[in-house]
């Protein structure tokens, strides 16, 4: 226990504050919803999917790709590289699931409607799928973290995280297309997915790994998770601006100047364009977590501007179908619970942590 209090209240004392304080922030910001509704936030009964449900895909998705880089991690590695840095990757992975369960009942908002979900054990609800699918993962997570304190992880157990990581993406990408509301949500956001759990799950990686091969190797998945992202983006537009639809046009301009184009745009600039720079020209330590922080945002951007050109152009059109529009409240309650997700890493690593992995640890980073 001397290990673990040592490990909370020394090294990470700044991230745990840090936590602490955005935390704070988020539960205060959703304990005001509560008692004061949704009229705090953007959300309506024509725009029920925002700036929550776009934080639990960016949240889930990283948390996804962390457990499958510990899984591919494990599988790649010879005899001298330690259990420390898949250790890590699992205690990313769970911190993300915990945000991302935390977003997920703020945006239901109701918690009876939660149980009723988990309860009822209807299997052909995308909801419950994806529920099932998320909780599946946080269990080989919490298994994770028992094995690679132990060093024995196993070829099966690593193949199951990659296989569970990926069923949890594919579910959420399916729950989407499965609407089938707007082009947008079609057969490439399965893909789209995966790949920003690729993005996501490097990204928040990139913070904790100090093994320098791993932090090159994760870093070369990073760009190439970047530019996946940005050909599949571009494929999308070029198939718009082709398209001979008049609403075609309409969705174009909502992504580029329309009530979308604030997200799209983030997207583009500060999730694509400054972190593959930053990727190729930047190689410090510095540099890295700062690309890593903006790819990171650069997912919640895109899942963002995907759910407001869906739901703003629908295939069914409905008459007197308001546009959704971010509040102070959603946007701070996301930056909140993503604290919470530093927080619960931090404690998490603490609860685990054991003086065998730190003999272990070999931390290194050579630009």
């Amino acid at each position: 226990m001397k290990t673990n209090s040592r490990f909370i209240q020394g090294a990470s004392k700044p991230v745990l504050s840090l936590g602490v304080i955005l935390t704070l922030l988020g539960m205060g910001l959703w304990i005001l919803q509560l008692i004061r509704g949704l009229g705090v936030t953007g959300l309506t009964q024509d725009a029920v999917w925002g700036m929550y449900i776009a934080g639990f895909f960016t949240a889930a998705g990283a948390g996804a790709g962390a457990l499958a880089l510990a899984g591919l991690m494990a599988l790649n590695r010879d005899d001298t590289v330690d259990n420390r840095e898949q250790y890590k990757l699992f205690s990313v992975a769970l911190a993300s699931f915990v945000s991302a369960g935390v977003l997920i009942v703020i945006d239901i908002g109701n918690v009876s409607h939660i149980f009723s979900m988990i309860f009822s054990f209807e299997y052909t609800s995308s909801m419950a799928q994806d529920f099932w699918a998320l909780m599946i993962c946080l269990v080989v997570a919490v298994i994770g973290l028992l094995k690679a304190k132990s060093g024995k992880t196993g070829l099966v157990f690593n193949v199951i995280c990659i296989l569970a990581s990926l069923t949890l993406i594919i579910t959420e990408g399916l729950m989407l297309s499965r609407v089938s509301a707007h082009a947008f949500w079609g057969s490439g956001t399965v893909a789209a997915f995966i790949i920003s759990m690729i993005v996501a799950g490097c990204a928040v990686s990139l913070f904790v790994l100090k093994e320098e091969k791993n932090v090159f190797q994760v870093r070369k998945y990073l760009i190439i998770g970047l530019l996946a992202s940005a050909l599949l983006t571009l494929s999308e537009l070029l198939t718009l601006t082709a398209a001979s639809e008049a609403s075609t046009g309409m969705e174009l301009q909502s992504l580029l100047s329309g009530s979308a184009s604030l997200a799209f745009w983030a997207y583009i600039l500060a999730g694509l364009v400054i972190p593959l720079a930053l990727l190729f020209k930047v190689q410090t330590p510095i540099g890295l977590k700062v690309s890593a922080f903006l790819a990171v945002f650069g997912v919640l951007a895109e899942k963002l501007w995907i759910l407001i050109a869906g739901m703003e152009h629908p295939l069914v059109v409905i008459p007197g179908r308001g546009a959704y529009h971010i509040s102070a409240v959603e946007f701070f309650t996301v930056v909140g619970i993503s604290g919470l997700g530093v927080l619960a890493y931090v404690i998490i690593s603490g609860l685990f942590d054991s003086p065998s992995l730190h003999q272990q640890e070999k931390v290194h980073f050579t630009p």
